[in-house]
């Protein structure tokens, strides 16, 4: 007797593949919570990551945490089609370039459709797992390095925007506006207390920006205006201008002094006492005031190879020469102990350089006030009303 197979009705195919995708169909609840619970787990990792949760430290390992969960979520938890998981078909294309098929009964049509079909497939370009695997491992690289918030090793707080609108600027900052837009001066870590009034100061100042503050400092043109805002503020009677010296990239360190013997030392016990500042305290450098606190000065003999000599000094007492976010080998002493520590040069130092005051600003609608610039200020940067950082152009 003669039996036909019925036809296959083609509202049946695939019926349970999730949201139509084929691989995603025949999956065992294993498989399904196998590859869902991997999506889940890379998704966390991933917004955590984008929004500052996770340590800059860790980024990398995050990053390979999220690439990994997808690559076990694809292999494991997906069918190539209903007789081969997607990892037995990785194995095939990869290592198992050709196979032969010995049907072990001849007569079964049902049987030889299915070696012809696993072959027909298998047979297909290798292009086709190694597109799918680098497609899968780019998307999962774009996605982990999206630019995150800010996290405290590289932004101190969140980095002001430049807005459209004088209504919408923020409290207690310094802008400079430029056509129709208002750019945001950063606020840098100070020797001193910043957003208060000032009536001196000292050629100890110093001020510190990270690599992100600085790419954000805006420049004062002929044409531009310079906008202060604060609510809080209890006198206008002056404006001030402070002057300040670009030293440049940097390791966190500021004011170093030499002895008679030209050796380079940090008076930390000063900055103890709060006389001057010769350490940034949000930079690694800060780990040199945890390690030396029994200690009045602390020498710096080496930076990577090279030997810390006077004239390897900024005017500002800061280390030269450096690269912009390279990690560097410092030889520090403690008494006659030797310390290695590896610094990063991520920190702009800017040094006192003047000290000038002005009475002419403009009142301005709301809360903001438009400053008037001496007509003998110099072009340099300058922080404005100890507030905000500015380049002046002239």
């Amino acid at each position: 007797m003669i039996i036909y197979e019925r036809n296959i009705d083609i509202d049946e195919i695939e019926t349970d593949a999730t949201f139509g995708i084929e691989y995603l169909s025949h999956q065992t609840f294993t498989q399904k919570l196998t590859f869902w619970g991997s999506a889940i787990l890379a998704g966390l990792i991933f917004f955590a990551s984008s929004f500052g949760l996770i340590a800059t430290d860790f980024k990398f390992l995050s990053n390979l945490a999220t690439i990994a969960l997808i690559a076990v979520g694809v292999l494991f938890g997906t069918n190539y089609n209903e007789f081969m998981p997607m990892w037995k078909f990785a194995l095939l294309i990869l290592f198992q370039r050709e196979k032969k098929y010995t049907p072990e009964t001849p007569e079964d049509i049902r049987y030889l459709r299915r070696q012809m079909e696993m072959s027909r497939k298998s047979s297909k370009p290798r292009t086709l797992t190694i597109t799918m695997v680098t497609t899968i491992i780019l998307t999962s690289l774009t996605a982990c390095s999206f630019p995150h918030l800010g996290t405290a090793s590289d932004l101190q707080n969140d980095l002001p925007t430049p807005v459209a609108t004088i209504e919408t600027l923020s409290d207690n900052m310094v802008y400079v506006k430029s056509k129709d837009t208002y750019y945001p001066a950063p606020v840098p870590e100070a020797s001193f207390e910043i957003g208060y009034g000032r009536d001196e100061s000292d050629d100890l100042d110093t001020l510190w920006l990270s690599e992100a503050e600085s790419d954000i400092i805006p420049t004062l043109k002929k044409d531009d205006e310079l906008i202060f805002i604060s609510s809080t503020a209890s006198r206008l009677d002056q404006i001030t201008f402070e002057a300040f010296l670009d030293n440049g990239f940097s390791i966190g360190l500021a004011n170093l002094q030499a002895d008679d013997g030209g050796h380079i030392f940090i008076p930390i016990k000063e900055q103890k006492r709060g006389r001057g500042s010769f350490i940034s305290l949000k930079a690694d450098t800060v780990s040199i005031m945890e390690a030396a606190h029994d200690y009045d000065l602390v020498y710096l003999d080496k930076i990577g190879s090279a030997p810390v000599k006077k004239d390897l000094l900024t005017p500002g007492g800061a280390i030269s020469g450096l690269t912009r976010g390279k990690s560097y080998l410092a030889e520090f002493y403690l008494g006659t102990t030797s310390w290695d520590l590896t610094l990063k040069a991520d920190r702009r130092v800017f040094s006192y350089k003047d000290f000038t005051t002005s009475t002419q600003y403009t009142f301005l609608h709301s809360t903001a006030i438009r400053i008037d610039l001496p007509p003998d200020l110099l072009a340099g940067y300058y922080l404005i009303n100890n507030t905000g950082l500015v380049k002046i152009e002239k």
